[in-house]
């Protein structure tokens, strides 16, 4: 069943007395329908002749509006040439492709409780929703209409940065108490691996699903939406060294892109230093308020002399925190 057609099939009983392709030659089948509410089949008169002569025990019904509920009913011969009554009615809605919506970042601070009753009931394979919530990054997609249990599954789900074909899998998918919306949980470090970068960046992403049903079983077979990601989180206050993500880590420099490296999530006064693994300084970079809480490091020795390939330590310093890592450059 599509938008545009139902198709009807039924099975053809065999004469012991006749061979089986012989019957269906010498039987042709008739095709009854009715147009009527879904809950209820429509009186025996309401039943109108659609296609007579049929040699086969299927019909694609092209005649056909979309939203409107579809009754048939199929009758056949007898040996002396009478028609049978018709068999038990079936009932068909031809539906538009229920439509992915709104994919939208969301931060459960708060609402865990509500959003855990609300999730956990379909949470698929033994996967709790306390457990996906716990997760440092997810999004909730919406649809318009009910969906089945397809919907749970993570491995139906993409978020790519947008005009990007590589992407990554949620760990998690579950699908509320309504049907209409899935959780899907994100891991912090995968998404930086993948992206070099956490989410909530300037970058714009997207989420695409594939291969789901409405609990009509129509399909969508693929659908796209943009990851709308409020701008309350990607200017909130950065306030401390917590938040604070170093990336790309290992970097690869050459001769097309000589390398950069981003401290992200930053507070305004944070001092940065960096020094080689024998403790030599390398470069100080301070963090004011026209770095928005992001500071770059050009892979440089007193913002001169490119660094060769080694392993760099970095130091961040805020208030009374301090932060220690490790930087990989590869050449």
């Amino acid at each position: 069943m599509t938008e545009k057609a139902v198709q009807v099939t039924w099975n053809a009983q065999q004469d012991d007395e006749t061979d089986a392709e012989l019957s269906k030659l010498t039987r042709p089948f008739t095709v009854y329908r009715a147009e009527g509410e879904k809950e209820e089949a429509p009186a025996e008169d309401a039943f109108e002749k659609i296609r007579d002569n049929l040699t086969v025990t299927r019909f694609l019904d092209r005649q056909v509006t979309t939203n409107n509920t579809y009754w048939y009913a199929i009758t056949t011969k007898d040996t002396n040439g009478t028609e049978t009554p018709r068999t038990e009615t079936v009932a068909a809605t031809p539906r538009e492709p229920p439509q992915l919506i709104r994919a939208a970042y969301h931060q459960l601070a708060g609402e865990m409780q509500t959003a855990q009753l609300e999730f956990q009931a379909d949470a698929p394979n033994g996967v709790s929703g306390k457990r996906a919530i716990s997760e440092n990054v997810w999004v909730i997609v919406t649809f318009d209409r009910r969906m089945n249990l397809g919907i749970a599954d993570e491995s139906r789900y993409v978020l790519r940065k947008v005009k990007r074909i590589d992407g990554i899998n949620p760990v998690s998918a579950i699908r509320d108490r309504m049907g209409r919306r899935a959780l899907l949980a994100f891991d912090t470090e995968r998404l930086l691996q993948h992206f070099g970068q956490p989410l909530t960046t300037t970058d714009q992403y997207e989420i695409s699903v594939s291969n789901v049903a409405d609990i009509d079983e129509n399909a969508i077979r693929g659908a796209t939406r943009p990851l709308e990601i409020p701008s309350s989180i990607r200017e909130a206050a950065v306030s401390d060294l917590t938040q604070a993500r170093v990336y790309p880590n290992p970097v690869r420099p050459n001769v097309a892109d000589k390398g950069v490296i981003t401290f992200d999530r930053i507070p305004i006064g944070t001092r940065i230093q960096l020094f080689t693994a024998k403790g030599e300084l390398l470069e100080t970079l301070d963090v004011t308020e026209q770095d928005h809480n992001e500071k770059k490091w050009w892979l440089t020795s007193n913002n001169t002399a490119d660094v060769s390939t080694g392993i760099y330590i970095y130091v961040l310093e805020f208030d009374t925190q301090k932060k220690i890592g490790k930087i990989a450059v590869i050449k």
